[in-house]
C-alpha cells in the first residue's frame, strides 16, 4: 500500500516547554538562551521562536541583539506587524526614537488592531511635540483597549501637555485609581496638569507615604488653595517649606496662601526669608509678583485678595 504524500508532522523541539516556562516566570536570561537555541536549530526559520527570543532579549535589556533578530525576522515575515512593534521597542531602548517611530508606524499599518503599537506610536509623537497626531493614535489605542491603565496615563499626560486640561483630568483620574498606579505616576500627572484642585486625590496618598517629598507637598498645597481649603493648604505648604527651606516655589506658594488667609505678617516673613536666598532671575520675578499681591491685599478695601499659587517654571 503506497504511503500518503502528506507532509510529515512537525516535531516540537523538546526545549520549547522549558523555554516557555522560563518566559512565564520572567527568567529572561535563561529564556533568551533557550529560545535562541531553538531558533538557531531551526536554521533561523522558526519565526515564533525568533519572536520569543526577541521578547526575552528586550526584557533583559539586550536591545542590540533584539534589533538584529527582529531585522532578520522582518525579512522572513514582512507582513507581521508585531515584528515591527518589537523592533520599535528595540530602537527605543537604544535611544533611536526616530527609527522607533517609523517602526511603530509600519506596525499599525500592518495590524490596525494592535493597541500597544498605537499607544507607543502616540507616546513618541507626543514626545516629539506632535500632540494632535499623538492624541489621534492614543484615541485609537483606547478604542481598541479602553481599560488599559497605561494607555489612559499616556493619553492624559499628552492631553495635559497639549493644554487640553479638561480632557486630560478625567482620564488621568481613571488611570490613577487602580492599585498598580505608582507614586511616580501620580506626581507626573500632577506635574502635567499644573496647579489645579483636581490633583488633590492623586497626591494625598503620595504625601501620606512620603511626607518629606517637597514637590508632592507643594503641589498638593497649591491644589488645596485653589479648592479654598486654606488650612489644609497651609499645612501642606508649610511641610514643603520645612522639608526644603530653599525651595522658592514652595515658599512663594506658602506666602500666597497666607495672603489668601488674610495673614500679611506671615506672608511678609516668608517673603523676607526667600529674599535672603540666592534666587535665580525667575525666582526673583516670582517673588516680585508675590509682593505685588501682598501690597494689593493690604491696599484693598475689601480685604485680602484671592491670590492663586504661581505657575510652574
Amino acid at each position: 500500500m503506497a504511503l500518503s504524500a502528506c507532509a510529515a508532522p512537525k516535531i516540537e523541539d523538546p526545549r520549547t516547554a522549558r523555554a516557555e516556562a522560563m518566559s512565564r516566570v520572567q527568567s529572561w536570561d535563561e529564556a533568551t538562551s533557550l529560545w535562541n537555541e531553538i531558533y538557531i536549530a531551526s536554521g533561523a526559520t522558526d519565526v515564533e521562536a525568533g519572536l520569543e527570543s526577541a521578547r526575552a532579549m528586550l526584557q533583559a535589556d539586550l536591545f542590540d541583539g533584539a534589533r538584529a533578530r527582529l531585522v532578520a525576522l522582518s525579512s522572513l515575515a514582512p507582513q507581521r506587524g508585531e515584528i515591527f512593534r518589537l523592533l520599535g521597542e528595540a530602537h527605543e531602548g537604544l535611544g533611536d526614537t526616530g527609527a522607533a517611530r517609523s517602526n511603530y508606524g509600519i506596525a499599525v499599518t500592518l495590524d490596525s488592531k494592535d493597541a500597544t503599537a498605537f499607544r507607543q506610536l502616540g507616546a513618541l509623537e507626543c514626545s516629539a511635540g506632535a500632540h494632535d497626531t499623538g492624541l489621534d493614535s492614543l484615541r485609537t489605542s483606547l478604542k481598541l483597549d479602553p481599560e488599559n491603565p497605561e494607555t489612559r496615563l499616556v493619553f492624559g499626560l499628552c492631553a495635559a501637555e497639549a493644554g487640553a486640561l479638561d480632557e486630560a483630568a478625567p482620564i488621568l483620574n481613571k488611570a490613577l485609581k487602580g492599585p498598580r498606579a505608582t507614586d511616580g505616576e501620580r506626581l507626573r500627572a500632577a506635574r502635567a496638569l499644573g496647579p489645579d484642585k483636581r490633583v488633590i486625590p492623586w497626591l494625598e496618598p503620595v504625601v501620606r507615604r512620603h511626607p518629606q517629598n517637597t514637590e508632592a507637598q507643594r503641589r498638593l498645597g497649591e491644589g488645596y488653595a485653589l479648592a479654598g481649603r486654606l488650612d489644609s493648604a497651609l499645612d501642606a505648604l508649610t511641610a514643603a517649606a520645612q522639608s526644603d527651606p530653599g525651595d522658592a516655589l514652595a515658599l512663594a506658594s506658602l506666602a500666597r496662601a497666607y495672603i489668601m488667609r488674610g495673614e500679611p505678617g506671615q506672608a511678609r516673613a516668608v517673603i523676607d526669608h526667600a529674599r535672603a536666598l540666592d534666587l535665580t532671575a525667575f525666582e526673583k520675578s516670582l517673588f516680585k509678583e508675590v509682593e505685588d499681591a501682598l501690597a494689593a491685599s493690604l491696599g484693598s478695601e475689601g480685604g485680602p485678595t484671592d491670590a492663586v499659587p504661581p505657575g510652574d517654571s
